[in-house]
């Protein structure tokens, strides 16, 4: 079986064009190695899944020939590490915190007005 008709059989993404994608953006591993969509897993073979700054490991059991639902992927494929995140975490939260440092919303103008007014009138 091809590995991005895998990926989405096992529900690990959406669809078979977004797993096609993550191989080609080079976040699937297989074996070890950058895979692309076209190589063909066995059971046994182990997956390497990188999305954003989490990575997860998985082991497969067996070949599906349709999708399988949710409560079935533990029968397909096994985690082998628990999914980590990355050393960037920190960093992550820094940055979501300096993007609200930007410009003034309408309303803590407003509310900035009204304090600078009324020290005016004291």
């Amino acid at each position: 079986m091809r590995l991005d008709k895998f990926l989405f059989v096992c529900r690990l993404f959406p669809t078979r064009s977004r797993a096609t994608q993550a191989c080609l953006g080079g976040r699937i591993k297989l074996n070890g190695r950058p895979a692309k969509p076209s190589n063909l897993v066995i059971p046994g073979d182990c997956i390497q899944i990188q999305h954003k700054n989490e990575q997860a490991q998985y082991r497969i059991l067996c070949l599906p020939k349709n999708r399988v639902s949710a409560s079935d992927v533990p029968q397909v494929m096994m985690p082998t590490q628990p999914p980590s995140k990355g050393p960037d975490d920190a960093m992550t939260k820094h940055h979501k915190s300096a993007r609200t440092r930007g410009r003034p919303t309408k309303k803590d103008r407003r509310s900035w007005e009204d304090f600078s007014d009324s020290l005016l009138e004291e």
